[in-house]
């Protein structure tokens, strides 16, 4: 089951002074609640896949849809539902595999 609870904070400064902040925390208990945030998560990137389709400049056009068709040879052009998988997959490996942030402890900032 789903559940909003409020968990500890630490922010850039931790240990350093800085006042502890309270943030939102969604706690999955179940498989099912992770199938829902992937789902949610692919759904998404469908979405934002579909509106890199409709940002792309053809034929010096934009918001056009190129619909899947043969192309030469043996290979299938798949049109808008390649951007839509594209950013589907996407979404989900930025879920399944987060960036690392990484933190420096010492106030005093680096200069190159």
């Amino acid at each position: 089951m789903r559940r909003l609870s409020r968990a500890p904070h630490f922010g850039a400064g931790a240990g350093c002074g800085y006042a502890e902040e309270m943030s939102d925390v969604l706690e999955l208990t179940e498989p099912v609640d992770y199938v829902a945030l992937f789902v949610t998560a692919a759904i998404l990137g469908g979405v934002g896949g579909l509106v890199f389709e409709l940002l792309q400049s053809r034929y010096g056009h934009t918001g056009w849809i190129e619909l899947p068709g043969r192309s030469r040879g043996r290979f299938r052009d798949w049109g808008v539902w390649a951007n839509v998988l594209v950013g589907a997959v996407a979404a989900m490996a930025e879920w399944v595999f987060p960036p690392q942030r990484k933190q420096s402890l010492s106030r005093t900032p680096r200069t190159l």
